[in-house]
């Protein structure tokens, strides 16, 4: 038996009866698995990170600039108007309140300082992680560094899409998350290569190159 919970608009669980979850998260919903996933390893079965990474010192580093850059670029009506063209009415409501957050709290300068984990740490989470990016997301300079760190780590680079890859592409991801999930809980993990490769449109020997 299993039930589904939100922790937060970026991140879902999904509970087994062994109290073991899947954690299916997005940008920084994605940090928080990470870091949940370091404290509680024995309540985490897997994650799925979705354009995210865990909150190491180069990760502080990256989000401190991309917080400011955002906070700026947020104070212009034409960032709004960008949104809405794009992407409509209801993501540039979204940003409108992001960038009430970013004005009015300390979150641009408490978010990227911690609590931050080692090297040694993000090393020590062994739980199966599948890691979808987009090919022009915040990842983008060194998408398989993830991949190079943790023990049992999928990484998947979805052409031509960037940071937003959840909202523009969700069917493709939706095609890429569950097969994964059912063949990672089952005895063929086959059932996630056809999947992959039918979403992708990539043969199955290709994906292997992506498998850490």
């Amino acid at each position: 038996m299993a039930t589904s919970s939100t922790i937060s608009p970026h991140c879902w669980t999904n509970w087994t009866s062994r109290g073991r979850s899947t954690w299916w998260a997005t940008s920084f919903g994605g940090t928080v698995a990470f870091s949940y996933a370091l404290a509680h390893p024995h309540r985490v079965a897997s994650i799925i990170s979705i354009e995210a990474e865990p909150a190491t010192e180069g990760w502080g580093s990256r989000m401190s600039q991309l917080l400011r850059y955002l906070a700026h670029e947020m104070t212009k009506e034409s960032t709004f108007a960008d949104i809405e063209a794009k992407s409509g009415a209801h993501h540039a409501k979204l940003a409108r309140n992001a960038a009430d957050k970013f004005h009015t709290t300390s979150i641009v300068d408490d978010l990227p300082t911690g609590p931050l984990m080692s090297v040694p740490e993000l090393m020590s989470i062994r739980c199966p992680v599948m890691s979808v990016l987009g090919s022009e997301g915040l990842q983008a300079g060194d998408p398989h560094l993830l991949g190079s760190v943790l023990h049992n780590c999928r990484t998947v680079i979805m052409q031509g899409q960037d940071h937003s890859v959840l909202v523009d592409a969700h069917r493709r991801v939706r095609e890429l998350l569950i097969p994964w999930v059912l063949g990672m809980h089952s005895e063929i993990p086959w059932l996630y290569e056809a999947a992959e490769a039918a979403a992708l449109g990539t043969a199955p020997a290709v994906l292997a190159d992506n498998v850490a």
